[in-house]
């Protein structure tokens, strides 16, 4: 079974016994924020999981993950200005936009638009069919992370 298919509950427990094995106590509460952060992204979530183990701690709680994230962002902070450098200002704005939203099925729509004080639908949609959708889908994944 992939990840993406495991309910939440069985992920928690997945997670708890990797780090039980190693003698590792981690909460709960971790767990679930690392889930929520990463939108339980494999990856993401495998990435921030090793990096929190690669710690050594023994003993893991929200305010030791919360420090796991933060370094983990301030590793990376050149590459996420390196694709902000890569977009015009107007596609900047949609992918912040995008990623407040974390799911958006209407972009087009006039409330959409006027939320996020983009310029038009035709502006949105140039926005979206850009030559660079690959960075696009890299960037919405982090956004989250970097500015919230």
């Amino acid at each position: 079974m992939l990840l993406w298919n495991i309910s939440f509950i069985r992920r928690i427990l997945l997670i708890k016994s990797h780090f039980e094995q190693a003698k590792r106590d981690i909460t709960d509460e971790s767990i679930s924020f690392i889930l929520d952060w990463t939108c339980r992204h494999t990856y993401y979530t495998q990435y921030l999981c090793n990096q929190v183990f690669a710690s050594g701690s023994t003993k893991i709680d929200l305010p030791h993950t919360l420090h796991v994230c933060k370094a983990i962002l301030d590793q990376e902070q050149m590459v996420f200005f390196q694709y902000k450098k890569l977009l015009t200002t107007d596609q900047w704005n949609l992918l912040t936009a995008v990623a407040k939203e974390q799911k958006v099925t209407q972009p087009y729509t006039n409330s959409f638009i006027s939320k996020y004080r983009l310029k038009s639908s035709a502006n949105v949609k140039r926005g979206f069919f850009s030559n660079q959708p690959k960075i696009y889908s890299k960037l919405i994944a982090s956004y989250k992370s970097i500015f919230y």
